[in-house]
């Protein structure tokens, strides 16, 4: 018992000694300690013999099974540092690549369903001082009316903006916008003139808002070269402003001068005539608002090149099958 415990306190001497001095100059530990009577002291040597001539198994300490408490600590300390390192340029690089994709997104041309919405209202504003739609003009109520005839129609959270202007330079027309929005343009002199009722309005303005649902609009002004570039990126290249300045010339053509063919005129009105026909008080509503259309296009020179732009009131009355007699 007296030999264990002498062991145990030369392991633990021997790890302290041995830590404090780097694990150097250890190889041998000699350790006397006192003895009882009759017992000879205990000598440990690097060979592994005693006095006695007897080695016990335990009481080797060999210089590579001792821990250097130093070493791992110098260790740990570098592996964090790595482990840091590693993590800053993982930041780094990815910031890196934010940077990058932020600096090619600014070279986007928007897609057709943003493209749209964006071009109609840059050409409001380039229009700006010919539509006169900054001005003081009574609450007509438009709104409710012309959503309540969206959704009897089917055509739910539609989102629509009605513009009145003060001009009879342009009569009335929707311009394309996104997916589940429209913008309708409405000359304000034009329906005090023909003194329209508000549904008379409404089912105006559903007329062109059919119209662009049909891409009327957007096939007379879009051009092969806009379709290419439509949601591309241009980072490296040139982008030719022509391409928009074309885009904005056809707008202005088809608004103020060419309007549509008889045969887009005559598939937009079999289309009203299927939608209306069944639906008494709208059907009658929609054959008094093109007879009162007839009738300013041929009594008023103000109003006369109507008929160029929307061929024509009275031959939509016709491919009605409306008989028309004198007013």
């Amino acid at each position: 018992m007296i030999q264990r415990a002498a062991t145990t306190f030369i392991l633990f001497y021997s790890l302290t000694v041995f830590a404090q001095n780097g694990g150097a100059g250890m190889e041998t530990v000699q350790v006397t300690p006192k003895e009882p009577k009759n017992e000879t002291p205990t000598t440990i040597t690097g060979s592994g013999s005693s006095s006695s001539g007897q080695a016990t198994e335990g009481q080797i300490l060999k210089e590579s099974e001792v821990v250097d408490f130093n070493s791992i600590k110098e260790l740990l300390k570098k592996d964090q540092l790595e482990k840091e390192v590693v993590k800053i340029e993982k930041v780094v690089k990815t910031e890196k690549k934010k940077k990058v994709e932020v600096k090619k997104n600014l070279f986007n041309i928007p897609g057709d369903e943003e493209f749209w919405s964006f071009f109609s209202e840059y050409w409001l504003v380039k229009n700006a001082p010919a539509l006169k739609w900054e001005y003081q003009h009574p609450e007509y109520g438009l709104e409710e009316t012309f959503e309540k005839l969206l959704e009897k129609f089917g055509h739910f959270e539609k989102r629509f903006k009605i513009l009145l202007l003060n001009t009879t330079a342009l009569y009335h027309i929707a311009l394309p916008s996104d997916s589940s929005g429209v913008i309708l343009l409405l000359s304000d002199p034009f329906i005090k003139h023909l003194d329209l009722s508000k549904l008379e309005i409404a089912l105006l303005l559903f007329q062109d808002f059919l119209r662009e649902r049909m891409g009327q609009f957007r096939h007379k002004v879009e051009t092969k070269e806009l379709r290419q570039e439509l949601g591309k990126n241009f980072e490296g290249r040139a982008l030719s402003a022509k391409i928009f300045d074309q885009v904005l010339k056809n707008y202005d053509q088809v608004i103020f001068n060419k309007g549509f063919s008889f045969q887009e005129q005559f598939e937009l009105t079999r289309d009203m005539g299927n939608l209306l026909r069944s639906e008494t008080t709208l059907w009658t509503t929609y054959i008094d608002l093109l007879k009162k259309l007839d009738g300013i296009v041929k009594t008023d020179n103000k109003f006369k090149d109507y008929s160029k732009i929307y061929p024509s009131p009275e031959l939509q009355i016709n491919w009605l099958g409306i008989k028309t007699g004198p007013r």
